[in-house]
């Protein structure tokens, strides 16, 4: 059960964040979304995982982020987060530089860096747990990599950016851990 503690939370979060945003005070959080390269809006990268335009959105990120959390956390708490963080501000950075200029928001770049994180994990660590798990996710969620393809009303950018960084958290994860076993 402790394993699914942090990607609960961070699921609850998101539910709470779309609960205050228009049902419980009629403010439009909205406002707190990423639009690539304006520099005063720099922050939004740190918001825009917590935003959601409606419901579907939400359900549509809430259940991949759970399932890839919890995948991820059979590393443990620590990994979870450092990989999540690690997700969410480098994705977004490549989000800022190369996304359209539009109103980015929603966890999707976060659940795109898991998912990449745990293919790329089976890669990068060849055990067959690993490799079984990365298989298995791209079999029943491998539909994911048609959300790479440009969408106008979807951020495929951060779709983009959250896979780069999840593949990128991998390969420097397991390149520190073969460094640190010399």
């Amino acid at each position: 059960m402790s394993r699914l503690k942090p990607p609960v939370f961070a699921v609850a979060v998101l539910w709470a964040v779309f609960l205050v945003d228009g049902y419980l005070t009629g403010i439009d959080l909205r406002v707190f979304g990423l639009v690539p390269r304006e520099t005063d809006r720099l922050w939004a990268i740190l918001t825009i995982p917590f935003l959601h335009g409606h419901m579907a959105h939400l359900i549509g990120n809430s259940i991949p982020l759970l399932l890839f959390g919890w995948l991820v956390m059979r590393r443990g708490t620590g990994r979870f987060i450092a990989a999540s963080a690690f997700i969410i501000v480098v994705g977004g950075v490549f989000l800022w530089l190369i996304g359209r200029p539009a109103l980015h928001i929603g966890a999707s770049g976060w659940v795109f860096g898991l998912w990449g994180l745990i293919i790329a994990d089976g890669w990068y660590e060849r055990t067959p747990t690993a490799v079984l798990t990365s298989l298995l996710v791209i079999l029943l969620y491998g539909g994911m990599v048609w959300g790479l393809l440009p969408q106008a009303t979807v951020s495929f950018e951060a779709h983009l950016g959250g896979l780069v960084a999840g593949v990128l958290y991998s390969g420097f994860s397991h390149r520190n851990r073969r460094v640190a076993r010399r």
